[in-house]
């Protein structure tokens, strides 16, 4: 998961562990982006207690801290306390950096064997932003996609769609923003679209939760509109 990050500094406040679903409505503009990127955070950790993963992984755009396969809720409420977003984003240095490191932990896997490759986990990028980038749709797209080409030439299995996915979560309604990421959405084939994007509502609900952290690698939840998917209903979630 990265979050960015919005044209600000502001101390981070607290947030209740367990959460499932929240309403963030009543927030301030720009508590928001930081209590929605704790929200979806935490609830990705309830997500991954169903399935057997290694956790998730925290990255901010314009601070080095991070966490890597966390699950732990205490340990995700310490780093947001630490940081303090400011500044624009720099996106596909960031998302170069890690889809980099996923080809090369998977290139060097099929060189072992088929089943140490199938063990590499798919990346699921879910990016939390205002749509503030320093860079067009296009740059961003140019600096990233002979990585995406390379991901692509990966042994997939049967059971998985797709090795990388990146789902891009607006906070706000800034129109250039929303155009912006639309772009992104639109901009591969469909046989090649790692990229999803789905604006923030102002609430989590169970169908929101599972297209923001699963609509850019469940194909179904991109292209058809069906945002909850049946295997999690299966699960309890």
């Amino acid at each position: 998961m990265i979050l960015s990050s919005l044209s600000m500094t502001l101390p981070l406040s607290r947030l209740a562990s367990g959460l499932r679903f929240a309403k963030l409505s009543s927030v301030s503009p720009l508590k928001l982006h930081v209590s929605t990127a704790m929200c979806v955070t935490h609830c990705s950790l309830e997500l991954c207690s169903c399935f057997p993963t290694k956790g998730v992984g925290v990255r901010f755009m314009n601070d080095p801290s991070l966490l890597d396969n966390t699950k732990s809720t205490k340990e995700i409420n310490d780093l947001f306390m630490q940081v303090q977003p400011m500044g624009t984003a720099m996106i596909s240095r960031k998302l170069l950096a890690l889809i980099n490191d996923h080809n090369a932990r998977s290139l060097q896997a099929q060189k072992i064997s088929q089943k140490a490759l199938y063990d590499v986990k798919p990346l699921n990028i879910v990016v939390l932003t205002d749509g503030d980038f320093m860079e067009t749709p296009a740059a961003i797209l140019r600096r990233i996609g002979p990585a995406i080409q390379i991901t692509r030439q990966i042994e997939t299995p049967q059971d998985v769609e797709r090795r990388i996915g990146i789902q891009f979560v607006q906070i706000g309604n800034d129109a250039a923003a929303t155009e912006a990421l639309e772009a992104l959405d639109n901009a591969l084939p469909d046989d090649e679209d790692m990229i999803d994007t789905v604006r923030w509502e102002g609430k989590l609900t169970p169908a929101r939760l599972y297209k923001i952290l699963l609509g850019a690698v469940h194909g179904d939840l991109d292209s058809s509109g069906r945002e909850t998917p049946s295997f999690f209903l299966a699960r309890g979630i």
